[in-house]
Order: structure tokens, then C-alpha cells, then sequence
């Protein structure tokens, strides 16, 4: 190739569209110590993913001390904010995760540690060419009910994900998820 020449493998950047999105939420019956899944519904507009890295900066002399530019940062983790406005969606799903606790919690009391009481949800976010398992979730944000009155309603939900120490690579999500006999709407497991 020479200086002013264009390289021949380029890859076309494409749109990208992960298709219909569904939300499956871990706010089932307790068995085992696991929530049944079940259908959320439908995104309206699909899911806005924030993936926020935790990393603390670090100074050395020669980057000019505390003051200074950093000379590294170190990886600490990630925090995903998940918000999802739901176009179809089950009212009855919908009430359970306005519990901000799955169905292991009988007793939601002030100063319930969710995480230690086993609390959390699993979320499976799936579409055609998308899939993101979360394992750790919670309904930190306010669920917003909007409109109400005799214009439809379209609730939106906001999940935070925190890493799962099961996962290796320090990630808030995976890809594993098992599909029901009826496909992606028979249930997943």
C-alpha cells in the first residue's frame, strides 16, 4: 500500500438493529433459591444501556504526583444502567418489580440490606441479534407511569446491574440463557 492509497478491507460500517426486544425479569415463584422468569413485555423503543466503568486514577512522580496527569488507571469494575420504556407489558410483572425486591423478600422493611436477603432480579434482554443475561439487578430509579388518563400508557423502568462475581471477566452480563418449547415467548430458563 502506498502513502496516499486506501486500504481494500475495509469492513462497511451498517446499521445496527437488534430487532423486537423482550424483557424477561426474575420475579417469579422462588425455587430453590431462584425466581422463576417471566415476560415483562415489549420495549416500545428498544433499552438505553449506559455501561459505566469504575476506575480509580494513579499518580506517580513522573506524571507529576497527586497533582499530575495520571499514569494508569486501575479497573475496578462496571455499573450498567438499563432504561426501558415498555409498549406491551404485563401489569401483573410490572407490580411485582415495583416491589424493588424479587419474591424470596417476604418482609420488605426499612433498612433491608436487598443484596444479603437474596433480593435481586435477573433480567434477559432479548432480541433477534441481541442478548444480554443480567444477573445481579435492581429497580433503583423510580418507575414512571405515563400518561395515565385515557391516552395509553407507556411505564418507564430503570434497572441498575451490578457484576455478578461469577463472571470471570468482571462484566454485569453474559449471554447464557435457555429458551422455552415455544421458542423465545414459551418462557426461559
Amino acid at each position: 500500500m502506498t502513502a496516499n492509497s486506501m486500504p481494500t478491507n475495509l469492513t462497511v460500517p451498517c446499521f445496527t438493529n437488534g430487532g423486537p426486544l423482550q424483557i424477561w425479569v426474575g420475579t417469579g415463584t422462588v425455587t430453590a433459591g431462584v425466581a422463576v422468569m417471566e415476560l415483562l413485555g415489549w420495549t416500545r423503543n428498544g433499552v438505553e444501556i449506559s455501561e459505566n466503568v469504575i476506575q480509580v486514577p494513579l499518580t506517580s512522580d513522573l506524571s507529576g504526583g497527586n497533582e499530575g496527569t495520571p499514569a494508569d488507571f486501575q479497573y475496578l469494575g462496571e455499573v450498567h444502567s438499563v432504561v426501558a420504556e415498555l409498549g406491551q407489558y404485563s401489569q401483573t410483572v410490572l407490580a411485582k418489580l415495583a416491589r424493588r425486591v424479587n419474591a424470596s423478600v417476604t418482609s420488605r422493611t426499612k433498612g433491608l440490606l436487598i443484596g444479603c436477603a437474596a433480593g435481586q432480579f435477573r433480567m434477559v434482554l432479548l432480541g433477534v441479534n441481541f442478548i444480554r443475561n443480567y444477573t445481579k439487578v435492581y429497580v433503583t430509579d423510580p418507575i414512571n407511569m405515563a400518561p395515565i388518563g385515557t391516552a395509553v400508557t407507556f411505564p418507564r423502568v430503570g434497572f441498575t446491574c451490578l457484576e455478578d462475581p461469577a463472571n470471570t471477566d468482571s462484566s454485569p452480563w453474559n449471554t447464557t440463557y435457555t429458551a422455552g418449547s415455544a421458542g423465545n415467548t414459551g418462557g426461559i430458563t
